[in-house]
């Protein structure tokens, strides 16, 4: 179940929401968690960059 977290986090992150957003749909205190052990960059976010 801990795992749908991270992909959540992941998803909301590759659909632009800010950062600030994902770390309140979470419930952290500090963004530097949401940051740090929850965003993942998804192969569509790596090809995005990539093309750009």
């Amino acid at each position: 179940m801990h795992g749908f977290r991270h992909t959540h986090a992941s998803l909301c992150f590759e659909a632009s929401l800010t950062m600030q957003d994902v770390k309140e749909r979470l419930g952290h205190s500090s963004i530097s968690t949401t940051m740090d052990i929850y965003t993942h960059v998804t192969n569509g976010r790596k090809e995005k960059v990539f093309n750009n």
